[in-house]
């Protein structure tokens, strides 16, 4: 398995945190604040969701949306 499908697959199966957003430009610095990574923005674009390319965390403008659904737009979208 390549390392983007592991990604995609961890990303399926685990509860990474989803954050529904008023923006579609973001900033992520992290899960939390004893796991962090570089502050990295982030445009979604024509998409309603993106997600950060250190932690997993999902962004989304879609209020509404299920998690589960969101995880497999976003592994179609990396496709």
């Amino acid at each position: 398995m390549s390392d983007k499908s592991k990604a995609m697959s961890e990303i399926l199966s685990s509860n990474y945190e989803i954050l529904r957003v008023k923006s579609k430009k973001v900033s992520c610095l992290g899960p939390s604040k004893t796991s962090s990574h570089p502050l990295i923005y982030l445009d979604m674009g024509l998409k309603d969701f993106v997600a950060c390319p250190y932690c997993s965390k999902l962004f989304t403008v879609k209020q509404t949306v299920d998690d589960n659904l969101l995880r497999k737009m976003v592994t179609e979208s990396k496709k």
